[in-house]
């Protein structure tokens, strides 16, 4: 039997080229090689389980173009990582028993950097009082009274307070112990340093990683899995103890999102899948706790806008990365994480031959719909999932169905694999991609591509991310509030023709608009309606210019002078101003002046 030979992506006279090299003799002068990543040595040849796995199903020239794909995916993708030692890092201890408390400390305290604080009065821990915690960036903010009696600056040591106490309440740690003490208040009128105050608290404010009741959590405390832990979730709890290299793989576009923190209205899907709660929402939007992240990529695959992006291959990447790849007309498109395709490969289960194509993702949960579609457009026949696929898989069989008659997305096992290509799939050889511009006008633009190749259906689908405005044109003043929220432009406006117009197909259902709208002109119906609507924008309301009367220039619509004069005229007062109305500001303000003078 042969020796394995490595396809490797080298530069040689001319520029790059791909060669096979036997196993244990790959050229200094390489850029990228045909491996797993258990197999590249640090510091040499980016390794390319993709170019691997598809060596016995693609001809030289067109494995070269995958080699030149694979090369600019992990050239283009870049991402942000650093190591977090969370033992550095305060973790809040909780109990209401402060032996257990004591004794946790002393077995686990050399572990971490432990903040202790017992529930009950001990001599042992600080007298605390009105203790809040609130969640914050990275962990959580505790606030709190700690009783502190002694000014330490004032104190000369001379121990006159704990000989002349009757409970022998003070030790010589300037600790008071609350259980003795019975505020006969002795110590404090007899220090000649005037150190003592019983009546004296100070306000701590202090940030912690973790909280760890050795108790149940009490009600009111945030419930945060991976940062708060009962007494039950002790191994839990050290488990995330370590020095940890945090990947910041997902990336937030906050122009992009659709969540409104100040309504605390809008899309929330990502929030809806996120298992670890990685996602929160804070007065300035949305937040990743990378920490928590486990790279799991539903949150991604949910997003309607392309605000959240995966960053080792991103909707730009992926979109020039799947155009730069050879012809998958009539392939089988398999999609696995590395570690699932490599104990493929290394199983007997592996085919030998046949029309396939072999994609490494790190979070094949983190593909959206257009990122599905567009392997069809490409003119895949099948996409298969190894093990692990996004949840759009239903949404995404259940639309080529009612398109195609065929639902050609499957998940499967590694021995299922050599027989897919005997399955029935989808044959829709378009092959070019329509440009990349967002992610959800790119989806639009792949539905487009389909519907008119399947001959321009009308159908309708329950789908999330997916709906459609209905429109009250008597209602509408074009005061134009909606467009503030559409981050998308579905809404957008005409200002040639003083219009306000709608386009479906970008609206992601996120419902702000109507939220917004002062007049309830607008309601929404949630699904995917397929028809020659959803692609085409439509004018919602057009109006005539406002002129003023004075300089003649627009300054608005006469809709919005309307709906002004009426609300002022019901009111019985602001004569003056309903006699400027005709006015551009500037104007207006001038006319008042001169009648002023």
């Amino acid at each position: 039997m042969a020796s394995r030979r490595v396809p490797v992506l080298w530069r040689g006279e001319g520029g790059l080229k791909l060669s096979l090299f036997p196993w244990g003799h790959l050229p200094r002068e390489g850029v990228l090689a045909g491996l797993f990543s258990r197999e590249a040595e640090e510091g040499g040849l980016l390794p390319s389980p993709t170019l691997l796995l598809n060596l016995p199903f693609f001809k030289p020239e067109d494995l070269f173009k995958l080699a030149l794909a694979e090369k600019a995916r992990f050239e283009e993708n870049v991402y942000k990582s650093y190591l977090l030692d969370t033992r550095a890092e305060t973790t809040a201890v909780f109990s209401r028993e402060p032996d257990k408390l004591s004794a946790f400390l002393e077995a686990y305290g050399g572990l971490f950097k432990a903040r202790a604080f017992s529930l009950k009065r001990d001599r042992r821990f600080p007298l605390i009082e009105d203790l809040e915690i609130v969640e914050a960036e990275g962990g959580f903010e505790l606030s709190y009274l700690r009783f502190a009696p002694f000014d330490v600056e004032k104190c000369s040591r001379c121990a006159l307070c704990a000989r002349l106490c009757p409970q022998g309440a003070i030790g010589p740690e300037l600790v008071i112990d609350p259980a003795r003490c019975d505020g006969c208040r002795k110590c404090e009128k007899a220090c000649p340093e005037g150190a003592l105050d019983l009546s004296r608290f100070e306000r701590v404010e202090e940030k912690v990683r973790f909280l760890l009741f050795l108790e149940e959590v009490p009600e009111g405390v945030p419930q945060r899995p991976g940062l708060v832990f009962s007494g039950d979730e002790l191994y839990a709890f050290l488990a995330q103890l370590g020095a940890f290299e945090v990947v910041e793989s997902l990336r937030l576009s906050g122009a992009r999102c659709h969540y409104a923190p100040r309504f605390e209205a809008g899309c929330k899907l990502c929030f809806s899948v996120c298992p670890r709660e990685a996602l929160k929402v804070t007065p300035e939007g949305l937040l990743i706790e990378h920490f928590l992240c486990k790279d799991c990529g539903r949150c991604v695959s949910s997003c309607p806008t392309g605000a959240l992006e995966y960053t080792l291959l991103d909707d730009r990447g992926f979109s020039a990365y799947l155009s730069a790849l050879p012809d998958l007309s009539g392939r089988v498109v398999v999609i696995g994480r590395e570690e699932a395709l490599e104990e493929l490969f290394w199983s007997p289960h592996f085919p030998e031959e046949g029309p396939f194509f072999f994609l490494a993702h790190q979070a094949p949960k983190g593909l959206h719909l257009a990122q599905i579609l567009s392997f069809f457009v490409r003119g895949a026949r099948m996409v298969a999932f190894l093990g692990k696929a996004p949840k759009v898989v239903g949404l995404s069989n259940e639309l080529l169905e009612a398109l195609f008659g065929k639902q050609p997305i499957l998940v499967v096992e590694d021995r299922e694999i050599p027989s897919l290509p005997a399955r029935e799939g989808l044959e829709v050889a378009l092959e070019e991609l329509p440009p990349f511009k967002s992610r959800r006008r790119w989806l639009s633009a792949l539905l487009f591509t389909l519907w008119e190749t399947a001959g321009r259906p009308s159908l309708s689908l329950s789908a999330e991310g997916f709906g459609r405005l209905v429109f009250d044109e008597q209602a509408c003043t074009l005061c134009l509030a909606c467009l503030n929220e559409c981050r998308e432009e579905a809404l957008k406006a005409d200002p040639e023709n003083y219009a306000l117009t709608y386009e479906p197909g970008l609206c992601v259902a996120c419902g702000l608009c109507v939220r917004v709208c002062p007049e309830g002109a607008l309601r929404l119906e949630e699904g995917l309606f397929l028809e020659e609507a959803f692609f085409r924008r439509r004018v919602l309301a057009r109006d005539e210019p406002l002129y003023c009367r004075r300089c003649g220039k627009v300054f608005g619509t006469r809709k919005s002078q309307k709906k002004v004069r009426e609300v002022l005229s019901s009111l019985g007062r602001f004569a003056e101003v309903l006699e400027v109305l005709d006015l551009c500001e500037d104007c207006r303000v001038k006319e008042l002046f001169e009648k002023g003078g």
